[in-house]
């Protein structure tokens, strides 16, 4: 038996920590080695009380595997390293109660030094392993960091990873699955006109696919020269490279839909069978955050909830699930994180669930959150970002059709989807029907009105009044007058949603109203001193609301709530406007704009102030909006470093929205587009999780305060980028009204290379070449004043191959600014240092350039971005150590004398400009040991 267990261990050892290497005649040769090594190591412990068969057993299972990773990984705490080795042979002790846990100890130790000695002498025969051996030694290394930091952690691992005798019965499984497809596979809320259309409606059938992008929770402004085509990810793709998935969106773009969607179609879409579960974090949270119950605990209630009458205690249903999540057989989808009512918990929660997935990193995991604010809750980098994209045209269209079929319109389809998209046209709301939910508000109204409303708030207020009136008249329910006059007061539903806010805030959970509930809420608001004589009429207006409206509906046995979490946060905005003081409205806000539970909210309360118009409410809503604004600059280095970003992000985009809907009065009108000139780089931005909606903003009412503001301050860094981040459009007709030269010049140049964007231009043209003649010449001084012109005149100089004497660059009047590195393109830069290769003069260009901006573009093509271009004729990697040489002895050089040996070694020194090298290697000091201090500060 001892000859098996110790041939079984070599071949797993192997597998594990050399990789799955494809050569057989290598694989043959390793396994030999590391067999000889083990087998003379482990000799003494043949005949222990380890030569048997639970023993043999016990190593062939997954879950011992993975224990023995970390016990051979590195661990930097020593102590932990101890722990971790008594959990280990416990657990060997538990699974074979003959073994002695002295004999297990030293067994452990043993073969931890055998296979450490085996493994160097494998590397020294085999370099190419050393980089796979580093990478997995990294990982492992992280993997182990998170388990053995909390001794929690280490026993929920060891315990939910046991062998398991008896496992839940597959058939129960199958029914887990069945009860959950079967209240997934039901579209919810599809914009169906009248709530008594009982029949279900088929997901797969109806709904439209969404796609997705890439995203980057830090992700700065976009820059004009590489507008990359969005790359549209389908769902099938969203797997493709890693396993631990971050989806975020707007509200109402479809992210529970899409993943009811993946968890009904995942055996489909990829071909694999797992054990699913979908967990609704804001049922749990409370759970998790106050009573401490991990995550495994959680789905173990969730599949005991979909089981009918199921045998299992929870633990038992825990540990089957552990061991399909430890097998890579678990796909596990956490809906919902920004629905957790406080930051405080969903914190708490973001960490349990990053926790968890870090332990069962073989298994499949999706977590939803809303995108405003999720910067502040966000993921580390180890899982893949990806944002739901809003609706284009072609999904636009197939959901109408959609719409018409299931709601049996009778008319001629392309003349229905025709009729709406000129009133779409009509009510200027293309923008806004590309969310979802707004497109079924949208088509709801245009069947009972045949005209639409053009702010979102104006959505929900006319829905309702579909809801609330029309339909009673269209399908004759009948009511009496008191529940008709309970039904015409327009605070009940509101005041339904604030007694629900209530009992969440106080409880910390998610709240779901019984028929009693409900009925206390409604007398709330009406208000009457006979509540015996009103229970009938309470109660019917309650029936008409679940039954009819499709306002509230049944979500469990006895429990309802609101159809759609906007229906509810529209509500619940009505009822706050009208009850809050401005003080208390003011405290509010400031801490819900920004947040990813309550940014919505915040919205849909500040239109509606908008639209009142209240003489006190307005201006402190307004004057919130901008402190809020101004509090945390937006630029280039917020937008990376800072957290409360989110804030100021948020508040611009409501800002905009009121431009856009001609709700910002004209008081604030100057305030708003003067914050734009002065924060330029916000024009760019995109907002609200789309690929096209803009910051938007006044063409007269900014052409004017640019004209006012360059004639009295003349040419500035400012004015240069509120240029550079206009439209083409814009700048054409300030070109036009301004007539002044210098402005004629800086508009050509961002022009042209706008050009180049685009593939127009590709070489030098005569356009290109009278600027580069003026800025060149009479207009040198501005070259080398300004930052951008100086980055943009590079950009011109290298993109298009111009020939000009470098040597008048090299003297450079400004100092470092972070904002302009923006507008410097990664190509011009590449394309100097192919050039500075050879030439002195280019060189010392690249040098001041690493001296007067951030090293990202630099890096990125040190770290392999330099394959992406293309450089036809020339070895990448030379390029590349080319630029690690120069930089590295800039950055280690002990004086400038050192530096200057190097760069005479390279053949590329110029005596000319001895004194540049001092300077550069002076600056570049300077900047070293200012970064230094910042990281000090921050450690």
């Amino acid at each position: 038996m001892w000859t098996e267990i110790v041939e079984l261990l070599s071949e797993k050892t192997i597998e594990i920590f050399c990789g799955r290497i494809s050569n057989a005649a290598k694989r043959k040769t390793l396994n030999k080695k590391l067999f000889v090594s083990i087998i003379q190591s482990v000799e003494s412990f043949r005949d222990s009380s380890l030569d048997c068969d639970d023993f043999y057993k016990l190593i062939s299972n997954s879950c011992f595997l993975d224990a023995l990773k970390f016990q051979f990984c590195p661990i930097s705490n020593a102590q932990s390293k101890v722990k971790y080795t008594d959990k280990v042979v416990k657990y060997i002790v538990k699974e074979c109660p003959k073994v002695k846990a002295a004999e297990a100890r030293r067994f452990l130790k043993t073969l931890e030094t055998s296979y450490m000695a085996s493994l160097y002498a494998i590397v020294e025969e085999n370099p190419e392993l050393s980089a796979t051996l580093q990478i997995i030694s990294t990982i492992l290394q992280h993997m182990a960091d998170r388990i053995v930091e909390n001794n929690e952690y280490i026993t929920q691992y060891f315990s939910s990873n046991e062998l398991l005798r008896r496992r839940i019965e597959t058939d129960e499984i199958i029914q887990f699955h069945n009860n959950c497809e079967k209240e997934f596979k039901k579209i919810k809320f599809t914009g169906i006109d009248g709530a008594e259309t009982r029949s279900a409606i088929d997901l797969g059938k109806y709904y439209i696919e969404n796609t997705f992008s890439y995203y980057k929770p830090l992700e700065g402004p976009r820059k004009i020269r590489e507008i990359e085509n969005e790359d549209e990810i389908a769902l099938k793709d969203i797997f493709v490279s890693v396993k631990k998935i971050v989806l975020v969106g707007d509200a109402g773009l479809g992210k529970t839909t899409t993943l009811n969607y993946l968890y009904c179609n995942f055996e489909k879409i990829y071909g694999v069978e797992l054990l699913k579960i979908k967990v609704d974090l804001k049922e749990y949270a409370k759970d998790i955050e106050t009573d401490k119950k991990d995550m495994l605990w959680c789905l173990a209630k969730e599949f005991e909830k979909h089981v009918d009458r199921t045998k299992y205690e929870i633990s038992r249903i825990e540990e089957t699930i552990a061991e399909y999540l430890n097998q890579g057989r678990c796909l596990v989808i956490f809906d919902a994180l920004d629905e957790i009512s406080t930051q405080a918990g969903r914190n708490t929660v973001r960490d349990v669930i990053e926790r968890f997935c870090n332990i069962y990193f073989n298994s499949w995991f999706v977590i939803s959150s809303r995108e405003v604010g999720y910067l502040k809750n966000q993921f580390d980098e180890t899982f893949l970002h990806i944002r739901i994209n809003s609706f284009g045209e072609r999904q636009i269209r197939k959901y109408c059709l959609n719409w018409v079929e299931i709601n049996g319109i009778e008319n001629d389809d392309d003349q229905f989807i025709i009729r709406f998209n000129e009133e779409v046209k009509e009510a200027n709301c293309a923008e806004l029907i590309t969310n979802p939910i707004i497109l079924v508000l949208a088509l709801i109204i245009f069947g009972a009105e045949t005209s639409l409303p053009r702010t979102r708030v104006d959505f929900y207020k006319h829905c309702v009044e579909t809801f609330l009136r029309s339909r009673d008249n269209r399908k004759k329910y009948k009511l009496n007058d008191r529940v008709r006059t309970i039904l015409n007061k327009r605070s009940v539903v509101p005041t339904i949603a604030y007694y629900k806010y209530n009992r969440e805030e106080s409880t910390g959970i998610n709240f779901s109203f019984t028929n009693e509930s409900l009925r206390t809420a409604v007398f709330q608001s009406i208000k009457v001193k006979d509540l015996s004589s009103w229970v009938e009429d309470v109660d019917q207006y309650i029936k008409y609301l679940i039954e009819r409206t499709e306002l509230i509906r049944e979500c469990d046995e006895g429990l309802y709530d609101f159809a759609h979490k906007t229906f509810y946060e529209y509500f619940l905005a009505v009822h706050i406007v009208k009850s809050y003081g401005v003080a208390s409205l003011r405290e509010q806000l400031k801490s819900w704009i920004g947040d990813s539970g309550y940014n919505e909210l915040a919205r849909l309360i500040i239109e509606l102030v908008s639209q009142i118009d209240d003489a006190e409410q307005y201006p402190e809503v307004i004057d919130l909006l901008f402190d809020l604004c101004e509090a945390t600059p937006i630029n280039r280095s917020s937008l990376y470093r800072s957290k409360d970003i989110s804030n100021a992000l948020a508040a611009l985009s409501i800002l905009s929205d009121l431009n856009s809907n001609r709700y910002l009065q004209p008081q604030y009108l100057d305030d708003y587009h003067n914050y734009l000139l002065r924060n330029p780089s916000v024009i760019a931005l995109r907002i609200d999780g789309s690929h096209s909606k803009r910051i938007s903003y006044d063409e007269d009412v900014l052409v004017r305060l640019f004209e006012q503001k360059y004639k009295h301050g003349g040419l500035n860094d400012s004015i240069i980028s509120v240029l550079y981040f206009l439209d083409t459009p814009l700048l054409n007709r300030i070109k036009k009204e301004l007539h002044d030269d210098i402005i004629d010049r800086i508009v050509g140049l961002i022009v042209v290379l706008r050009k180049y964007s685009l593939r127009r231009y590709t070489k030098e043209t005569k356009e290109t070449k009278e600027i580069l003649d003026y800025f060149f010449s009479e207009g040198i001084d501005i070259l080398l004043k300004y930052p951008a012109i100086y980055y943009l005149m590079i950009n011109v100089i290298f993109l298009f191959d111009c020939e000009r004497d470098v040597s008048l660059l090299l003297t450079p009047k400004f100092e470092v600014n972070e904002i302009h590195d923006v507008v410097l393109f990664s190509r011009a830069v590449l394309s100097l240092i192919i050039q500075a290769r050879n030439d002195s003069k280019n060189l010392l260009l690249l040098l001041l350039l690493r001296g007067r901006i951030p090293q990202m573009i630099v890096n990125r093509i040190i770290h392999g971005g330099v394959f992406s271009f293309d450089i036809q004729g020339l070895d990448p990697k030379e390029i590349q150590d080319f630029v690690e040489i120069i930089f590295q002895s800039l950055d280690e050089s002990v004086d400038a004398n050192a530096f200057k040996d190097i760069i005479k070694k390279e053949n590329l020194y110029d005596p000319k400009y001895d004194y540049l090298y001092d300077d550069v290697f002076l600056n570049n000091r300077k900047r070293l040991q200012a970064r230094n201090k910042s990281f000090k500060r921050k450690s």
